[in-house]
């Protein structure tokens, strides 16, 4: 898969994880109410730690961390990597403050780059529950498009919710990264001439 490899946004930075970012990933996977597809049953930060570092070996993981502080605020994850069929599925986390800025447009923008950059995919697969609007809204915006559904797949409180699979095909990538690229220098410009940022 892809290892130690670093990108920088105008506001975040993919990162390796690091053993500093463990505790914080434990509180985020004990908090049921924001983490929504992760399945880490740990009771205790020791098992957390060993489950985390078996799912490293799988799976092309990445902190996402705020450029100003070096803080860690998400994480950005590539898994079920079929090379052969051309196809991986993708899973994005920012914490509660960092979801509502530039922060999750520009990570995932990030992550997919070197994600269709380095590995021979046709296809990227993200999974979304029903009650995460926020997640399947910025996941259409952003080239995403919803391939099926599973009815009542997770219970959340009393209420069973809906699982939507979207996909991303290359395509589409390249399209929406060639129309990201002239936000991207209009924002430069705003931001040289006007201030701006999260």
């Amino acid at each position: 898969m892809i290892d130690r490899v670093e990108s920088n946004g105008r506001w975040i930075s993919l990162q390796p994880v690091r053993e500093a970012d463990l505790v914080k990933l434990f509180h985020w996977t004990a908090d049921w109410r924001s983490l929504n597809l992760w399945s880490f049953e740990s009771e205790s930060f020791d098992r957390f730690t060993q489950q985390f570092q078996r799912m490293l070996q799988s799976t092309t993981t990445m902190a996402i961390r705020r450029r100003a502080t070096n803080e860690c605020i998400g994480l950005a994850q590539l898994y079920d990597v079929n090379v052969q069929d051309g196809w991986a599925f993708y899973f994005q986390y920012l914490e509660p403050a960092a979801r509502r800025l530039a922060y999750s447009a520009e990570a995932g923008l990030a992550f997919l780059n070197v994600v269709f950059g380095l590995l021979p995919l046709r296809k990227i697969y993200a999974d979304v529950f029903a009650f995460n609007g926020l997640a399947y809204r910025t996941l259409v915006n952003g080239g995403f498009e919803e391939e099926g559904r599973f009815k009542e797949f997770v219970r959340r409180g009393e209420t069973y919710w809906d699982c939507y699979r979207l996909s991303l095909t290359r395509a589409n990538w390249e399209q929406l990264r060639a129309r990201m690229a002239r936000l991207v220098d209009m924002q430069q410009f705003v931001d040289a001439n006007m201030g701006g940022g999260p």
